[in-house]
């Protein structure tokens, strides 16, 4: 995600906000986007409040609420940005990096080399 991001900010193509400020957790939020929200689907309750003891007190929590809960808005809520093959290309070269990360390599030594 880093080298996407380096990529993206060396050759100055704006993030999502206008700016050229790419993180790999901007890369990461385009990717998860590029399976719903660019593909014109949205969701509503995607998050629900909570308060979670912490610290010896309660706080205000904010989780992602489960999917089977969050109903789906109507078709054209969202402007389509990208097509469903697109999508399924994004996501296919995902799970490669993922399988690809040093974090999730078995073999680390080799995987550097």
């Amino acid at each position: 995600m880093l080298a996407i991001a380096k990529y993206l900010v060396d050759n100055k193509i704006p993030s999502p906000n206008g700016k050229s400020d790419w993180t790999s957790r901007t890369v990461r939020a385009v990717i998860e986007r590029s399976q719903t929200r660019y593909r014109g689907i949205a969701y509503a309750y995607k998050f629900e409040n909570t308060k979670e003891f912490r610290e010896d007190r309660w706080v205000a929590a904010r989780k992602r609420a489960p999917l089977e809960q969050q109903p789906p808005l109507p078709e054209g809520t969202v402007e389509r940005m990208i097509s469903d093959e697109l999508a399924a290309k994004i996501a296919e070269v995902n799970e490669i990096m993922v399988q690809e990360a040093s974090r999730n390599n078995k073999h680390e030594v080799t995987a550097l080399l």
